[in-house]
């Protein structure tokens, strides 16, 4: 329960705080994060499922959304050197996933940022409702 609230009911919450403010501004971007797990991962059907909420959230959201001026997006993320991952995973399965992913090399958090923050520019203005991976051309979770 604890996954989901955090992934899936934690965002939603979060939007909703701020909802009001965005239509009344007729303007407003919305920027999810999730993983590739939306798609399935092995031993991790409640985080998956989360994820994958997540995607539901943020589509529906445009879509009731984009008249008034607010977007609303998410970008999924591979596998990204944080202080998590190089705690948390082992040095095997690190190059498991390197080895299914076409650039082979861990992402930075900058560049997930730089994406993020493109979303947030005017020039993205009409990107609404999309899932955006940024994931080095990886797919799914090995």
């Amino acid at each position: 329960n604890d996954v989901i609230q955090t992934n899936l009911s934690g965002p939603f919450f979060i939007i909703r705080a701020f909802l009001m403010h965005m239509i009344s501004n007729r303007k407003g971007r919305i920027i999810n994060i999730s993983s590739l797990a939306q798609d399935g991962a092995s031993g991790q059907v409640n985080y998956a499922a989360a994820k994958a909420g997540l995607i539901g959230l943020t589509r529906t959201l445009a879509r009731e959304y984009g008249s008034k001026g607010i977007t609303c997006n998410i970008v999924t993320v591979g596998l990204v050197e944080t202080d998590m991952t190089r705690d948390h995973l082992a040095e095997q399965l690190s190059k498991i996933w390197l080895d299914y992913c076409p650039m082979k090399r861990i992402g930075r958090a900058s560049e997930i940022a730089s994406m993020v923050h493109y979303l947030t520019t005017e020039d993205a203005g009409f990107i609404n409702g999309e899932v955006i991976r940024v994931s080095g051309g990886l797919t799914y979770v090995p």
